[in-house]
């Protein structure tokens, strides 16, 4: 059963739900106002290429939704996430955390504590987010080793209390702005990185991103530009 937690930002709270992510789209889909969906227990979360997004014990699930009708180059949305995010929860826990291309958050150790998901319908961006908050027992390998953002323990309340806060302070940002300090959180900048895109290998320093937040990376002194991919930083191959 929903809990409606704040009429004024139409946020949905779920003790248990399948995906936020779908629970949000569906709504769109029935003409609802619902911005905010989270939810205490996610069991079917994804990522990208159809990856899962395995909820652990502290971390929290939520999905929400941003008008970006003027937003120009709408495949920066991933990383201007990000970078909001790690704004936000740098200096709510007092910790450092940088964006790893194009949707993960990783932590001082070069773990990785969190995940962004985007999808565009007509201009409305739909945003799924998972963040390991607090530290659990399960261990997963998942282009970084799993960790989390801060030794605590979430209590009941923190599953809808803090998607809200971070959702309120989002919505506040410029998301062009937020692109053009990506550079100042990314965890890769200048360092080598292996690319794996549809079946190929690419090796090469990882040097900034592009217009469209694609990735440049310097192979053999040439800067080539991938849109996709999954990103290894030399570290962990």
């Amino acid at each position: 059963m929903d809990i409606i937690v704040n009429m004024k930002i139409h946020h949905r709270h779920y003790e248990e739900i399948g995906s936020t992510q779908d629970q949000i789209i569906d709504d769109l889909k029935h003409g609802l106002e619902t911005q905010l969906v989270s939810a205490t227990v996610q069991n079917s979360g994804y990522g990208r290429k159809g990856h899962n997004w395995d909820q652990y014990k502290n971390s929290i699930s939520f999905s929400f939704k941003l008008d970006v009708e003027k937003l120009s180059q709408k495949s920066i949305i991933p990383l201007s996430i990000g970078v909001s995010l790690c704004k936000f929860l740098n200096d709510f826990y007092n910790v450092s955390l940088k964006v790893k291309w194009p949707n993960d958050l990783i932590n001082s150790h070069g773990h990785k504590v969190g995940g962004i998901i985007c999808k565009l319908i007509d201009n409305t961006a739909i945003i799924g987010v998972g963040l390991n908050i607090g530290q659990s027992k399960e261990e997963t390998n998942y282009k970084t080793q799993k960790g989390h953002i801060k030794d605590i323990s979430l209590n009941s309340t923190d599953y809808s209390d803090i998607p809200l806060k971070i959702y309120s302070y989002v919505i506040n940002k410029n998301l062009e702005n937020e692109f053009l300090e990506f550079k100042n959180y990314c965890f890769h900048l200048n360092k080598d990185v292996l690319l794996l895109d549809d079946g190929s290998k690419y090796q090469g320093k990882f040097i900034g991103v592009g217009g469209y937040g694609e990735a440049l990376i310097e192979i053999n002194s040439e800067v080539k530009k991938f849109y996709s991919g999954s990103l290894y930083l030399d570290t962990y191959i």
